[in-house]
Parts: structure tokens; C-alpha cells; sequence
């Protein structure tokens, strides 16, 4: 990612310490592609309120939209959805 060499990509995604983190429908290999997430980081495969951050591996724009409003409520206030 242009601007960002080196950087992990939890940082990158705003992983931060003590986080939960629900990974949804994520590859098998996207844990070791994620790496070593920040310390006590709560990895989660459903999307449960509050969450902190999400990442949701969609595979059209309609996948997004149904899915969209039941993640957008799992979010805490300042929490992050990133769609891949």
C-alpha cells in the first residue's frame, strides 16, 4: 500500500490492543496474512456487538448491501468496517 512500507497490517487496519475483531468469511490463509495482532486482541467469526473493528470478505455488491446493516450495528461507536 503506497505510503504505508513496513507497516503491520493490524496498524494498518486500526487493530489496536485489547480489540475485538470479528473476521468474516475470511480465507483460510488471511490469519497468517493478518499476522500477530496486537495483544489481547479478541478474534471473533461472528458479527457480535460491540466490535471494534470488522472485516468482511464479500463477494458482490449485493453481498455487501444485505450484509451492511447487521454489521453496521455490531459496531461500537468509533469502531471500523472494512469490506474486502
Amino acid at each position: 500500500m503506497a505510503g504505508y512500507p513496513g507497516t503491520p497490517l493490524p496498524q494498518k487496519l486500526g487493530i489496536k490492543a485489547g480489540a475485538r475483531l470479528a473476521l468474516l468469511r475470511a480465507p483460510a490463509d488471511f490469519k497468517a496474512t493478518l499476522g500477530g495482532p496486537p495483544d489481547g486482541v479478541r478474534m471473533l467469526t461472528s458479527a457480535r456487538a460491540p466490535l471494534d473493528v470488522a472485516v468482511c470478505f464479500c463477494t458482490s455488491s449485493a453481498d455487501v448491501a444485505a450484509r451492511f446493516p447487521r454489521l453496521a450495528a455490531a459496531l461500537a461507536p468509533a469502531g471500523g468496517l472494512w469490506i474486502a
